[in-house]
C-alpha cells in the first residue's frame, strides 16, 4: 500500500529537524503532499534524529518502520541496477553482496547502510575535506549520491595508478578539493599527461566501476584489471584500438559490451572467474585474438561468431554450464588447446575433427556417453583428457591418433578397449582407473613406447601374454581387480620400476618376476599368497615390498638378497618364523611384522644397522634376543600383545629410541637399564603385571607420555618427579594407595589418570592442580 504524508513546514539545519508537523496517513492536505516512495532520504534522516523528543516517539517509530520496509529495499534494488542493469533482482542482490562483502542474513536496510558506510569511508580517504561542508546533503542515502560517489571514487582509484597521478593528487591545490571536483579534472589531466601510456596495471586497485575516461588511453597495449569488483565495462573500452592484452580475471562481470569487438589488435583476453552468462556476437570481430580464457563463469552457450576467431590458438572454457558445442567450433583451424573441463556436455559435434592443429583437448567431468568417429582426424593431438564422463566404449578411430602421448579415461564405464588402441604408437601414458574392463586386447602389447599404465579398480581376471611386449613400461597399476594369476611374460618388462597389485586374488607369483631387474616398488597387499618364489631375491633394485594381508607362512632365504630394500611390510600374515638371512637387509628402515604368529626372532635381526621402525604387535613372542640392542638407529619399537615376561638388558643400547610400546604383555618388572633410553618420548606399559618401577625411570628426561594403566603397582618411586617433560601420566586400575608428592613437580603435566586405585591420600599440591 502506498502511504502519503503532508507537510506544513520542514525546516532543516545541520543537526536535526526543528519543526515537523505530519498529518495522519491518507489525510491529504491541499498545500502539499508526497508519496513515501519519492521522499528523499535526506529528509528522513533529520526527522529520525528527532526521536529523542517524547511527543514525536510514535511518529518516529512509524518512520523507522517505513524506512526499513519502503525506503531502503527499493534503494538496495536500485544500487543493484546501477551495477548490473540487465540481470534479475536476485542476481543483482548477489552481485552487490559480493562487491561489498555483505552477509546474506542482513536486512536490506542494514545492507544499504553498510554499502554507504563503505562508500563514505572510501570517499573521505580520497578527499579529506569531503564532509566538512553540507554534511547532511552529501551523506544522504540517495541513489544520486551513490552514483556520484561510485563514479568519482573509481576515477580517483584509476588516477592514482596512472604515471604521475599519485604525485599530482598530492599537490596542495588539488589535495583539498572535494571528491567530485577532483573527479571532474581527470579527463583533462589524462589528455595532457597520458597520451603515450602503453601499459597499465590496475589489478587489485579496489575498482567497482571502470570510468569511461579509460577510453582516452589511446596508445594502451596492455591493460590488467584482475582482482577488482567490476560488474561491467564501459562502451569506451572499445576505443583502445592498440590494445593487445586485456586481463579481467576475478571480477564480477555479468556481460561484455558489444564494443569489445572494436579491439582490432587484441591478441590475449582473460575473463576467468567472473559471472558471465553469455558472450556478445561481436566477440567474433577480434580477428587477431590467439588466447581466450573464460574459465569459471556461467556460460550456457557460445555465439556462432566464435568460429570467426581465425587466429585463436587457445580457448579455455573450464567450469561453465555448457551443454553443447556449436558446429562453428570446427572453424578454429589454428586452435592448439581446447579446455572444456567441468561442463555439462553430453556429446561432441563431428566438426571437432576439423581442428587440424589441436594438441591438447580437455573434456574431464562432463556427461559424454560416446565420442564421434571424427575424433580420429585430430592428427596432431598429443593429450586427450576424458576422465569422469559416462563413456561405455571408444570408437575404433581412436587408433588413428598416431601422435597421442597421454590418454586419460579414468572414471568412465568402459567394458572393453578396441583392438585399434594398439595403433597409438607414440602413447606414453594410458589411464583407465575405475572402469568396468574385464579383459585387455592382445594389441595392447603394441604400445611399445608406453611408460605408465593405470588399470586400478576394474574387473580384470587375467592379463594377455602380450603385455610383456611393453618394453618401455615404467609403472603398472592393477590394484583392485580380480586377477588370480600373472602371465610369465610379465618378466619381460625389463624397465618396470613400479608394479602395484593390491587387492586381487593372486595365490602365487611366477618365477619370472625375478627378471624385473629395475623394479623398485612391489605392492601385493590383500591377495592370497601363501609363499614367495625364491626368485624374489633377484630384484636387486627393490626398495619397497608390500605384502600385508596375505597368507604367508614363511619367507624364502633369498629375501636377504634384497640389498636395497628400505621398507618391508609383512603385517597380517601367518608367519611363524623369520629366516636368518633377514639380517642381511642392511639398508632396511621399516619392518612391519604386526599380526603374525612369531614366537621368536632370529639373532641376526641385530644386523639391520639402519632400521628405524620395528612393529611386532600381536605376535606370540616370549622373549627378545639380546641382539635387539644392536639396532642403534631404531626409533620406534612396538611389541603390543605378545607374551613377553622380561626384556633383555641390552635394550639400554637403543640410544635413538623414541617410542616403546610394551602394552598387553606379561612383564612383572622393568630392568634398571630402561633409564638409559635418553631419547624416549612415549612409553606404553599398559596391561602388564608390574608391581613396581625402578628408580631409574626418572632418568627418562625426554619422556612425554607414560601409560601404566592396568598393572599391579602399589607404589611409585619419588624419582618420577624428575620427568620434567612429562605431559600425560596414566595410572588407572592399579593398586596405588598413596602418590609421591614429587608428582607435583611435573610442571608440564596436563593429564593425570588415577581412576580405580585405592588411594587413601593425595598430596594437596596434586589435588589442587588437577581438581581431585
Amino acid at each position: 500500500m502506498t502511504c502519503f504524508f503532508n507537510f506544513y513546514t520542514l525546516s532543516l539545519n545541520n543537526k536535526n529537524a526543528e519543526k515537523v508537523i505530519i498529518t495522519q496517513e491518507n489525510k491529504m492536505h491541499p498545500l502539499s503532499s508526497t508519496s513515501i516512495e519519492s521522499l528523499p532520504n535526506e529528509l528522513l534522516l533529520p526527522i529520525l534524529e528527532a526521536c529523542a523528543v517524547p511527543s514525536l516517539f510514535s511518529v518516529c517509530k512509524r518512520w523507522h518502520h517505513l524506512l526499513a520496509t519502503e525506503i531502503m529495499p527499493p534503494l538496495y534494488k536500485q544500487i543493484g541496477k546501477v551495477h548490473v542493469p540487465q540481470e534479475n533482482v536476485k542476481e543483482q542482490a548477489l552481485i552487490v553482496d559480493r562487491i561489498y562483502k555483505l552477509e546474506e542474513k542482513l536486512s536490506e536496510a542494514a545492507k544499504v547502510n553498510a554499502v554507504f558506510r563503505q562508500i563514505f569511508t572510501l570517499a573521505k580517504s580520497l578527499s579529506t575535506l569531503e564532509f566538512k561542508w553540507k554534511t547532511e546533503e552529501k551523506r544522504g542515502l540517495t541513489l544520486a549520491n551513490y552514483a556520484s560517489y561510485l563514479l568519482n571514487i573509481n576515477r580517483l582509484l584509476l588516477w592514482k595508478k596512472l604515471p604521475g597521478g599519485e604525485e599530482y593528487l598530492s599537490r596542495e591545490e588539488i589535495k583539498h578539493l572535494l571528491l567530485e571536483k577532483k573527479g571532474e579534472l581527470l579527463k583533462d589531466w589524462i589528455e595532457e599527461n597520458c597520451k603515450n601510456i602503453t601499459a597499465l596495471d590496475l589489478s587489485r586497485a579496489g575498482l567497482t566501476y571502470l570510468p569511461s575516461e579509460i577510453g582516452q588511453l589511446s596508445q594502451l597495449q596492455y591493460l590488467y584489471l584482475d582482482q577488482n569488483q567490476l560488474t561491467s565495462l564501459p562502451a569506451e573500452i572499445g576505443q583502445l584500438s592498440q590494445l593487445r592484452r586485456l586481463q579481467l580475471d576475478q571480477n564480477q562481470l555479468t556481460s561484455l559490451p558489444a564494443e569489445i569487438g572494436q579491439l582490432s589488435q587484441l591478441q590475449w583476453l582473460q575473463l576467468n572467474q567472473n559471472q558471465l552468462t553469455a558472450l556478445p556476437a561481436e566477440i567474433g570481430q577480434l580477428s587477431k585474438l590467439h588466447t581466450l580464457e573464460l574459465n569459471q563463469n556461467q556460460l550456457t552457450t557460445l555465439p556462432a561468431e566464435i568460429g570467426r576467431l581465425s587466429q585463436l590458438e587457445r580457448l579455455e572454457l573450464r567450469e561453465n554450464q555448457l551443454t553443447a558445442l556449436l558446429t562453428e567450433i570446427g572453424q578454429l583451424s589454428k586452435l592448439h588447446a581446447l579446455d572444456l573441463r567441468e561442463n555439462q556436455l553430453t556429446a561432441l559435434p563431428a566438426e571437432i575433427g576439423q581442428l587440424p592443429q589441436l594438441r591438447t583437448l580437455y573434456l574431464n567431468q562432463n556427461q559424454l556417453t560416446a565420442l564421434p568417429t571424427e575424433i580420429g582426424q585430430l592428427s596432431e593431438l598429443l593429450e586427450l583428457y576424458l576422465n569422469q564422463n559416462q563413456l561405455t566404449a571408444l570408437p575404433t578411430e581412436i587408433g588413428q591418433l598416431s601422435e597421442l602421448l597421454e590418454l586419460y579415461l579414468n572414471h568412465n564405464q568402459l567394458t572393453a578397449l578396441p583392438a585399434e588402441i594398439g595403433q597409438m604408437s607414440q602413447l606414453q601414458g594410458l589411464y583407465l582407473n575405475r572402469n568396468q574392463l574385464t579383459a585387455l586386447p592382445a594389441e595392447i602389447g603394441q604400445l611399445s613406447e608406453l611408460l605408465e599404465l593405470y588399470l586400478n579398480h576394474n574387473q580384470l581376471t587375467a592379463l594377455p601374454a602380450e603385455i610383456g611386449q611393453m618394453s618401455q613400461l615404467l609403472k603398472l597399476y592393477l590394484n583392485h581387480n580380480q586377477l588370480t594369476v600373472l602371465p610369465a611374460e610379465i618378466g619381460q618388462m625389463s624397465k618396470l620400476q613400479t608394479l602395484c597389485l593390491k587387492q586381487n586374488q593372486l595365490t602365487a607369483l611366477p618365477a619370472e618376476i625375478g627378471q624385473l631387474s629395475k623394479l623398485q616398488t612391489l605392492y601385493l597387499k590383500q591377495n592370497q599368497l601363501t609363499a614367495l618364489p625364491a626368485e624374489i631375491g633377484q630384484l636387486s633394485k627393490l626398495q619397497t615390498l608390500y605384502l600385508k594381508q596375505n597368507q604367508l607362512t614363511s619367507l624364502p632365504a633369498e629375501i636377504g638378497q634384497l640389498s636395497q630394500l628400505k621398507g618391508l611390510y609383512l603385517n597380517q600374515n601367518q608367519l611363524i618364523a623369520l629366516p636368518a638371512e633377514i639380517g642381511q637387509l642392511s639398508n632396511l628402515l621399516q619392518l612391519n611384522l604386526k599380526q603374525n604368529q612369531l614366537t621368536a626372532l632370529p639373532p641376526e635381526i641385530g644386523q639391520m644397522s639402519e632400521l628405524q621402525e620395528l612393529d611386532l604387535d600381536q605376535n606370540q613372542l616370549t622373549a627378545l634376543p639380546p641382539e635387539i640392542g644392536q639396532l642403534s638407529e631404531l626409533q620406534y619399537l612396538h611389541l603390543n600383545q605378545n607374551q613377553l615376561t622380561t626384556l633383555p638388558a641390552e635394550i639400554d643400547q637403543l640410544s635413538q629410541l623414541q617410542e616403546l610400546d610394551l602394552s598387553q604383555n606379561h612383564l612383572t618388572a622393568l630392568l634398571a637399564e630402561i633409564g638409559q633410553l635418553s631419547e624416549l618420548q612415549i612409553l606404553d606399559l599398559r596391561e602388564n603385571q608390574l608391581t613396581a618401577l625402578p628408580a631409574e625411570i626418572g632418568l627418562l628426561s625426554q619422556l612425554q607420555r607414560l601409560k601404566l594403566n592396568q598393572n599391579q603397582l602399589t607404589v611409585l618411586p619419588a624419582e618420577i618427579g624428575q620427568l620434567s617433560n612429562l605431559k600425560k601420566l596414566y595410572l588407572n586400575l592399579n593398586q596405588l594407595t598413596v602418590l609421591p608428592a614429587e608428582i607435583g613437580r611435573l610442571s608440564r603435566l596436563k593429564k593425570l589418570g588415577l581412576a580405580e586405585n585405592p588411594l587413601k591420600d593425595i598430596p594437596e599440591r596434586i589435588r589442587q592442580r588437577f581438581q581431585l
